[in-house]
């Protein structure tokens, strides 16, 4: 016998491979699936658990236990899919990767036996297109007996969607408002707004361009001299001050024998001072909130909101309500009509609300002492308001489109969103879809009354930073119509704080008087 070594064939040896890869391929598909894995298991873990795997059984042989536990040990991922969140930063049930916790959320599909646990001890096989070690047990199943079905991660969150949720789609521009079913269309304010106004908001319109554009009587006359101080160019314009109102003939030594007393500013130049104090400190605390990139809540909390409280605290019927937390109701939210019935669109919140606070937004006459005074015409226009609230299905209870408790009985009137950059897109998309949904609402809380008399024009106030605009929503009809945006002024300087504090009165004014009258033509016995 010779000692001499064979020579290594490798066409014999490759050949033979590929002999044995075909008798393991055949093997596999003549496998037949134990009945009991078949059966839905009930007992499965919920989604959220993670839990050691269970070894099925199977009719494959049996690797070695050494390689087995290192195969296992070294495959972490199926683990990690399972800590899954959303786009925005929240869990949810939607898991798009891990297996395991789809097939739990799928339910009505039939568990698979995982034979492909055996394979990472095959040699790859790449002519049936797939490396076996790295498919997981739904993904290997279907593509190995030939099916051209969804991907798993398609096919869970359908599911998911379809067994609880209703699927909600983010508006991301202002394409995705033609499309609802009652759109919302942006219309450049263009040279001559008030031809396009309606005529609800056309004296409003004009009396606040006065102001935006020549700065009419929006200083008191009693601080002339201080604001010129401040503003040297005011030395030359008459037109930015008021007329000097009427002094108080109640004598100084009266006040001080009037129980209880109060600091509070009473007469005209008193009251002048006090304001040009304030406005000069929001103007100092907001260029701080620009310097420092505070955030938008910082925003509304040290410059937006003492401004629009101060601006209309002579207004007993207008209430500046914050409403970061005030969701639309669902049967108020914006929709599109489709096939699977449509898609809802993400609901939307805002920063603030103004709106009609009658008898301190109660419906009845309370016992204390401040109610004892409200006028018997908020009592009766707010009773009349909370009975159609209350004749409402318990998911609808309240006047407006949102169930916050502040505005189940306050009619809004004016909307208003903050934002500290100058993303215009985005203020403007989350005015418009919470504004559509407000309009949904009153038309189908008294569908008679507005196809009487209509539906007001809402005046939207939109801030970015130091920046305030103002553009009206327009009912159509059939759609709604976004006219603006008018620059109103700025927080950088004290004539444009004044400005945006006359513009404010200008719309107190309007909720007093023509918003009103409307709500009352909706809800008071004609």
């Amino acid at each position: 016998m010779s000692n001499t070594t064979p020579k290594f064939n490798a066409h014999v040896v490759s050949m033979n491979d590929l002999h044995h890869f075909r008798n393991v391929v055949d093997w596999l598909d003549a496998i037949v699936p134990n009945p009991e894995l078949t059966k839905p298991n009930n007992r499965l873990p919920q989604p959220r658990v993670v839990a050691t795997k269970r070894r099925h059984p199977m009719t494959t042989p049996p690797p070695s236990n050494s390689s087995s536990h290192n195969q296992r040990a070294s495959s972490p991922t199926k683990r990690q899919r399972l800590d899954y969140t959303n786009e925005y930063g929240s869990e949810t049930g939607d898991v798009s990767e891990g297996v395991w916790v789809e097939e739990m959320e799928m339910g009505d599909e039939t568990p698979r036996s995982n034979i492909n646990q055996a394979r990472p001890h095959l040699p790859p096989i790449p002519f049936r297109g797939f490396d076996a070690p790295s498919i997981t047990p739904l993904r290997s199943n279907s593509m190995a007996s030939g099916s051209s079905c969804q991907s798993p991660s398609v096919t869970g969150s359908e599911k998911s969607s379809a067994r609880g949720r209703r699927k909600r789609s983010p508006v991301k521009s202002a394409n995705g408002l033609w499309v609802l079913d009652l759109p919302v269309i942006s219309v450049r304010m263009g040279d001559n707004p008030a031809e396009f106004l309606p005529t609800d908001v056309k004296d409003l319109f004009t009396s606040i361009d006065d102001i935006v554009e020549d700065h009419i009587r929006v200083f008191p006359s009693e601080i002339r001299e201080d604001v010129e101080a401040i503003i040297p160019r005011a030395k030359k314009k008459n037109d930015w001050f008021r007329p000097t109102q009427v002094a108080s003939q109640q004598s100084a030594t009266e006040d001080e024998m009037s129980f209880p007393r109060s600091r509070k500013p009473k007469s005209a130049l008193e009251v002048a001072l006090h304001e040009l104090d304030f406005l000069r400190d929001v103007v100092n605390t907001a260029q701080d909130c620009k310097d420092y990139t505070r955030a938008e809540v910082s925003w509304n909390i040290q410059v937006h909101q003492p401004l629009l409280q101060h601006a209309l605290a002579a207004y007993a019927t207008v209430q500046v309500e914050p409403s970061l937390t005030a969701r639309i109701l669902s049967p108020f939210s914006a929709a599109t009509s489709g096939r699977g019935g449509g898609n809802v669109i993400e609901n939307k919140m805002i920063d603030f609300c103004l709106t009609l606070w009658l008898n301190d937004g109660k419906p009845h006459r309370l016992l204390d002492e401040r109610n004892a005074k409200a006028a018997p015409a908020d009592l009766k226009l707010i009773s009349a308001i909370a009975d159609k609230v209350w004749s409402q299905p318990s998911d609808a209870q309240s006047v407006n489109q949102t169930g916050y408790p502040p505005l189940q009985f306050a009619p809004i009137a004016c909307n208003i969103e903050t934002k500290t950059s100058s993303v215009q897109q985005d203020g403007e998309l989350q005015l418009s879809v919470w504004t559509a949904a407000w309009y949904q609402r009153m038309n189908m809380l008294v569908p008679a009354r507005i196809a009487q008399h209509g539906i007001i024009t809402l005046p939207l106030l939109y801030i970015i930073g130091h920046d305030w605009k103002l553009s009206f929503a327009c009912w159509r009809g059939n759609r709604i119509e976004i006219m603006g945006p008018l620059a109103l002024g700025d927080t950088t300087t004290l004539l444009g704080t004044y400005t945006i504090v006359a513009v404010l009165r200008k719309i107190g004014d309007w909720i007093t008087t023509v918003y009103r009258d409307w709500i009352e033509k909706m809800f008071l016995q004609e």
